[in-house]
């Protein structure tokens, strides 16, 4: 099964949310019609169980940029 692996090599500069939300954003850019999100398990999809929200699966498939996702996750922790 083809995938993606992350080596840190500097941890204190590493920002887990923004690095895969970059990943995702792109792949998405690079193969969009191969892209997908995973079939929903129980009617909820495993990204917006991780994410805690739908909005950000959302934002992504209307090509939203990653720093238009972080600033809506910043007001949503308010």
């Amino acid at each position: 099964m083809p995938g993606v692996q992350a080596h840190i090599v500097e941890p204190r500069m590493y920002d887990p949310l923004r690095t895969w939300l970059n990943v995702i954003v792109t792949i998405r850019a690079y193969f969009p019609e191969e892209f997908g999100w995973a079939e929903p398990h129980n009617g909820r999809y495993m990204f917006d169980l991780l994410m805690g929200n739908r909005w950000a699966r959302s934002m992504i498939d209307n090509d939203a940029r990653v720093a238009d996702i972080l600033a809506e996750e910043r007001k949503s922790m308010r």
